[in-house]
């Protein structure tokens, strides 16, 4: 028996967690507002060994991981509607580390096409990842990009991409082209999308301004 408890706990300390030192990382996991967010897919890596455990933090959106050995650790938060965020700390024999991680909401995403044939056409959003206390806005005024005839007289096609932030009041400010195939597309994309209106995105209720990426096709149909 003592030689079968004596593997076991090797075992355990070639992880980097072990139950002899009862060290103890926990915390709470808050979005900008100041609200607890739960299920939070969080992951514990010891930064010598690589080694990983992963939990979820609770309804209240606390955790705690009993039984770390002593070192230095990485820590992933990961929620749906919001950016991972990552946190680095040590633990010392019988110390308890507490974290307070703020998570950010992730990026709202569009996809639209156009496709022409003598004339341009488009398709409204296509899908919005959103989750926890989020809500997406809602567009409210249809945006036409119009096809450039230079540009289909000369047989291009593509995806222009553009970036901005979605302010409470619905408006898209600080707006730009992350990546286009020609610079009549990027012009023509950038005047539709400014004239673009949204409910604001809300978080736990409360308006708040997110950043959001545009994608629009444009499509040549024979």
């Amino acid at each position: 028996m003592k030689s079968t408890m004596t593997g076991f706990v090797c075992l355990l300390a070639s992880l980097g967690f072990t139950p002899l030192l009862a060290e103890t990382l926990n915390g709470t996991v808050y979005d900008v507002s100041g609200a607890a967010i739960p299920n939070v897919v969080i992951t514990i890596t010891n930064a010598e060994t690589k080694l990983s455990r992963t939990l979820a933090s609770g309804e209240d959106g606390s955790f705690s991981a009993v039984g770390i050995a002593p070192g230095a650790y990485q820590l992933t938060f990961e929620a749906k509607g919001f950016q991972a965020a990552r946190e680095h700390t040590s633990l010392k024999a019988g110390e308890t580390a507490k974290l307070t991680p703020v998570l950010q909401v992730g990026r709202i995403r569009e996809t639209m096409t156009v496709t022409a044939k003598g004339t341009p056409a488009y398709s409204g959003p296509v899908k919005v990842r959103v989750g926890g206390n989020v809500e997406p806005p809602k567009l409210l005024r249809e945006v036409r990009a119009p096809y450039p005839e230079s540009v289909k007289a000369r047989g291009i096609t593509g995806t222009v991409i553009v970036q901005g932030v979605l302010l409470m009041d619905g408006t898209l400010s600080s707006l730009r082209v992350i990546q286009s195939p020609d610079p009549e597309l990027s012009a023509s994309t950038l005047e539709a999308v400014s004239k673009a209106r949204y409910t604001p995105a809300k978080l736990n209720g409360q308006p708040i301004e997110v950043v959001t990426v545009i994608e629009i096709n444009f499509n040549l149909a024979p």
